[in-house]
């Protein structure tokens, strides 16, 4: 049989056909434990095959399915879209062409990583923000020193000198602005106290891969970055070859063709853009290290310019990427990375060791810390 199921956060649609698409039951369930229990006795995994639209709502559902055993098939949203739209769009009528499209094949399907892979995912994407957070600090304390003519000349503005620098700077600012850079600076260090945990605790969940490590081997990618790579791809054995793994990863040109002629345009950026993030930002390092990828993009520069050449490495690292975890081989060039490989390695089972501070414990401590200082806000109000 086949099972479409529209997912969402309080309920369920569900429609049940059978191999001639004949619906054999049609039902709206609240989104409960029991209800899921009952659910999964009541169908066998054997015979049942399940499409979930991949949403927050759906992943749940779709992990829960996975995990105790069904067939589950995880359908693209994106994809779903023309297909949704329509004069009757219902959850009901959504259920019903989830089951439609699996039962004839149609269904575009996303991947459904595994329950490790998916934890890096989350853990990868969540320091990601961390780090954009910073960035919009920096350009906000920028953009109000700026306002008062003070300009901070280093590459970093948040090390001791330049920290120094706009201290001394700070005492002819209005009294608002003071008030306003002495909160930015107050959430850098709190964002930054919370990125180095981070960098422990993704430590700890890389230094068992061996893809990992096996990544890690390549000039310019760091443990962080390399399970940021992993954790997007996933199993390699679902991409038939290099050409996909590139597409996947939105690294390869638009192509408009009509008859003989094909004109090819920007990158096509599908894909997620986190794992076209840190593969272009791995090769802004790798071409400074890398002889051969240092002569391939000095090449490109001369003929395509700086920008275009930067995105065409990235595609070939995404074939080198592809071609060492399918042969489960570490990068290999004239020149040995031994040493570097060593000590990226060595700081990864060091960080792995550290306590990140992300036990039941501390989150008990954040929530009573919360609940005292709300407590004392309504007292003062």
């Amino acid at each position: 049989m086949y099972i479409g199921i529209d997912a969402h956060k309080l309920s369920e649609s569900v429609c049940v056909t059978d191999k001639v698409g004949t619906i054999l039951a049609e039902y709206k369930m609240d989104n409960s434990e029991e209800n899921w229990n009952k659910f999964m006795k009541k169908y066998s995994k054997d015979d049942a095959e399940i499409a979930v639209e991949s949403s927050t709502s759906g992943k749940y559902v779709a992990h829960l399915l996975r995990d105790n055993g069904f067939h589950l098939h995880l359908a693209n949203p994106k994809e779903l879209k023309p297909v949704f739209k329509s004069n009757k769009k219902t959850d009901k009528n959504d259920a019903r062409i989830l089951a439609r499209l699996l039962r004839t094949g149609d269904l575009p399907e996303s991947y459904l990583p595994t329950k490790e892979v998916d934890e890096l995912r989350t853990a990868v994407r969540y320091r990601r923000s961390l780090g954009e957070e910073i960035t919009s600090i920096k350009n906000k304390v920028h953009a109000l020193l700026a306002i008062h003519g003070i300009s901070i000349e280093a590459s970093d503005i948040f090390g001791k000198r330049s920290l120094g620098k706009i201290l001394a700077s700070s005492d002819g600012l209005p009294e608002t602005d003071s008030i306003i850079l002495t909160d930015l600076i107050s959430r850098f260090s709190d964002l930054s106290l919370r990125i180095e945990k981070m960098q422990d605790k993704l430590a700890s969940m890389g230094n068992g891969i061996e893809e990992v490590k096996t990544l890690m081997t390549i000039p310019g990618i760091d443990y962080y970055s390399a399970i940021a790579i992993y954790s997007e791809i996933g199993d390699i054995k679902r991409f038939p070859d290099t050409d996909h793994l590139s597409s996947y990863a939105g690294l390869v040109p638009r192509v408009d063709q009509s008859g003989e002629t094909a004109i090819y345009g920007h990158i096509t950026k599908s894909g997620p853009s986190v794992l076209r993030y840190f593969i272009v930002n791995s090769v802004h390092t790798l071409i400074k290290l890398s002889p051969t990828f240092k002569r391939v993009y000095r090449k490109m520069k001369k003929r395509i310019g700086r920008n275009r050449s930067i995105i065409a490495v990235a595609r070939k690292l995404a074939v080198v990427i592809y071609n060492m975890l399918e042969k489960k081989k570490e990068f290999v060039e004239e020149h040995a990375f031994k040493t570097l490989k060593e000590k990226k390695l060595k700081n990864m089972a060091e960080r792995s060791a550290i306590s990140h501070g992300f036990s039941r414990e501390d989150m008990e401590n954040v929530i009573k810390d919360i609940g005292i200082r709300s407590k004392s806000t309504r007292l003062l109000s």
